[in-house]
């Protein structure tokens, strides 16, 4: 793969054909990388933003934020629409790996726990103390576990909405809200 195009699409790649989103999609993603999230909500003063109510002002204030919307100026409306699509399927996908890890590393252990409280509350006390600091670190190790899934999340609805911006930024009349839109559908 060659270079990136302002358009998002490899030098000798038409820019609207769809596989020429791919390397825009990727590029942009790598926009939001997890580990400069932390750098950002303690030492950056757009993080402090993230505080209040405007988040969105932030978000267009904030380094990787202003990146990825000067990427996404020259973009085409076609690859922005795909980009957009992408970026919802993405997100989904996060929030569906948020909600199994949840079910998994907390529902289930949490309710086999109570259920060792409850059936044979002395056999439970005595596997608890035997644990010692080996289920101290298990249970530190999910609870980072859960903190990156949350964080890979975030930063995936972060990605949603800036592409979010540039179609506001390009319309006239922004969309609908795709809840409302979506309850409109189903009657």
């Amino acid at each position: 793969m060659g270079h990136i195009q302002s358009g998002g699409a490899a030098a000798n790649e038409d820019p609207l054909a769809p596989e020429a989103v791919w390397p825009l999609w990727r590029a942009l993603a790598k926009t939001f990388r997890f580990r400069s999230l932390l750098w950002r909500l303690i030492y950056s003063p757009s993080g402090y933003g993230w505080y209040g109510v405007d988040v969105i002002s932030t978000l267009r204030t904030m380094p990787s934020g202003r990146r990825a919307l000067a990427m996404l100026n020259s973009v085409p409306d076609l690859q922005l629409e795909r980009l957009a699509r992408l970026a919802e399927l993405n997100a989904r996908r996060n929030e569906a790996h948020w909600r199994m890890a949840a079910l998994f590393y907390i529902t289930v252990p949490g309710s086999l726990f109570v259920a060792g409280l409850q059936g044979a509350p002395e056999y439970t006390r005595d596997f608890v103390t035997a644990m010692g600091w080996i289920g101290t670190g298990l249970i530190l190790f999910l609870m980072l576990q859960m903190l990156y899934y949350f964080a890979t999340q975030w930063r995936a609805r972060q990605v949603e909405a800036v592409i979010e911006l540039e179609r506001i930024a390009r319309l006239s009349k922004p969309p609908e809200p795709a809840a409302k839109m979506k309850r409109r559908a189903a009657r």
